[in-house]
């Protein structure tokens, strides 16, 4: 009955622990969609916020060439401003464009450059956004306070590992339980509806223990009888064998008494 009780428990917290598993997945679930975001697999975790921290890392540095565009550009402006308008085939003066070429050139392709880095920069800030967002939301619906407690709490690979092994014990272990339980349950069904002969079903648990014990007292001392009856068997085999042997040292007296005078008798005669 204790063992039923235990077993009942532990089933009964198994189950209010997948309840609120379930129900945090689901909110985590809710939120994500907002930001067109999968919920990431409880394996999978780690990795995924590895993700939105390397994407964080990507939208700082896409930031640090932003600004480095945005000076050359700042430096090449003043010289694409004097550059001529319009090119003449009848002028007279002899206007060295060369360096100017150049210099046009390299600031059209910064201003492109300028402008990819840009939409990329935009795109980076909105998922970045999303992911804090998902990570705050995540955060609130777990036992971590801040975010400093998260990552303090974060496991290497090895506990990772160590604990999933120990883990499928446990749920082997579960299963076993939950399987003698029922045959526990089966087995007291069975006993309650065939009780053994002889057997008062209105025994209470501590009448069946005192007959029990009554019973391994008479055991016990039906083993000492046994054990006293084989002891004095073998002490009557013993002095019957003994007697025996006594027996038969007479009759070999007796017997060389009778030829020793029957020789005397032949003597005389």
């Amino acid at each position: 009955m204790l063992y039923k009780r235990k077993s009942r428990a532990h089933t009964e917290q198994v189950a209010r622990f997948t309840a609120q598993i379930a129900q945090r997945q689901a909110s985590l679930t809710a939120d994500l969609a907002q930001y067109t975001l999968p919920l990431p697999a409880p394996e999978d975790e780690a990795s995924w916020l590895n993700e939105r921290a390397d994407e964080a890392k990507i939208w700082q540095q896409r930031q640090t060439e932003f600004a480095d565009l945005q000076t050359q550009i700042d430096r090449l402006a003043p010289l694409l401003e004097t550059l001529p308008q319009t090119d003449t085939a009848d002028s007279d003066d002899d206007v060295p464009l060369d360096n100017w070429r150049q210099a046009h050139d390299e600031c059209v392709s910064l201003q492109s450059q300028l402008q990819t880095l840009q939409e990329q920069t935009t795109q980076e800030q909105q998922r970045a956004a999303e992911a804090i967002a998902h990570f705050d939301a995540a955060l609130k619906n777990s036992p971590f306070d801040s975010q400093a407690t998260f990552l303090a709490a974060l496991l290497d690979e090895e506990t990772v590992t160590r604990l999933e092994k120990q883990q499928q014990t446990l749920e082997s272990q579960l299963q076993q339980a939950k399987a003698l339980s029922a045959q526990s349950a089966q087995a007291l069904a069975d006993h309650q509806q065939q009780p053994p002969a002889g057997l008062d079903p209105t025994c209470t648990a501590e009448q069946l223990a005192q007959r029990l014990a009554q019973l391994a007292q008479q055991l016990r001392e039906n083993t000492t009888r046994q054990g006293e009856i084989r002891q004095q068997i073998k002490q009557d085999a013993d002095n019957r064998q003994r007697q025996r042997a006594a027996d038969g040292g007479n009759e070999t007296s007796l017997s060389a008494s009778g030829r020793l005078g029957l020789s005397q008798c032949a003597d005389r005669l």
